[in-house]
């Protein structure tokens, strides 16, 4: 495995917001991992992290619609609200203490709000959010664009099971082709699944960078951070 240098003056700040499913919350190797890497670059670069619930309950995708979908998408809301409550707890216990904002209103968490968060942001504090977008029938895919923009980052970072993005389901087809970067117009015309369509289409307006990379390999949030290519990197191209 590719050795990183671990010192300050190689970290790239350029303002990030990772995405974690509620996935690693159920492989507790991979989740301290994913602490300590978290608690490694805390305070060195602008980094916020926001939460999925989907190992509690998951709402989209479940097939439900109408009022049904309504209580599945707020019962994950609180389920990223807990895995939100254990992140910060762990990160407490490496000597962090991070800015937890949700917007499921709970009174032992601030609420979300775009100045506060941009301001702890910019201050280098360690930002972690949950709840969503506190609204029904939007996917954490959404709620994470939707907060790189009000916090001003710069790059999101999908934390996937596998490689990147691919041209079919690499667990199901061995031959589907690997993507080391891609534009909007390329993901789009492929019909890649790379994020649902609202989250997409919030990135390509305000020109963020989406990178897709396998969280469950230890060190890539590291990597990532001093500027090594890891994952598929999707952003406009040239003229777009």
């Amino acid at each position: 495995m590719e050795k990183i240098n671990k010192t300050s003056r190689d970290l790239k700040d350029e303002g990030l917001l990772l995405k974690l499913s509620g996935e690693v919350f159920s492989h507790a190797e991979v989740l301290d991992g994913i602490v300590g890497e978290i608690a490694d670059l805390a305070g060195r670069v602008r980094l916020a992290v926001l939460l999925g619930g989907g190992n509690h309950v998951r709402g989209a995708g479940s097939g439900l619609s109408g009022e049904a979908r309504v209580f599945a998408d707020r019962m994950g809301m609180i389920g990223s609200l807990l895995n939100g409550l254990r992140l910060e707890s762990m990160l407490r216990d490496a000597g962090i203490c991070a800015v937890h904002m949700s917007a499921v209103p709970i009174a032992w968490v601030s609420r979300c709000d775009p100045v506060g968060a941009r301001d702890a942001f910019n201050a280098r504090k360690l930002l972690i959010f949950s709840g969503g977008t506190g609204l029904p029938y939007f996917s954490t895919d959404t709620s994470a664009v939707l907060r790189a923009v009000e916090i001003g980052a710069h790059r999101v970072l999908k934390g996937t099971k596998v490689k990147g993005v691919y041209s079919d389901d690499p667990e199901k087809n061995p031959q589907a082709r690997f993507f080391k970067e891609l534009s909007y117009a390329e993901a789009l015309a492929q019909n890649l699944a790379v994020m649902d369509q609202t989250a997409f289409s919030l990135a390509r307006e305000y020109d963020l960078i989406v990178q897709v990379f396998d969280v469950f390999c230890p060190e890539n949030i590291g990597r990532i951070v001093r500027g090594h290519r890891v994952g598929t990197t999707i952003k406009r191209g040239v003229g777009a």
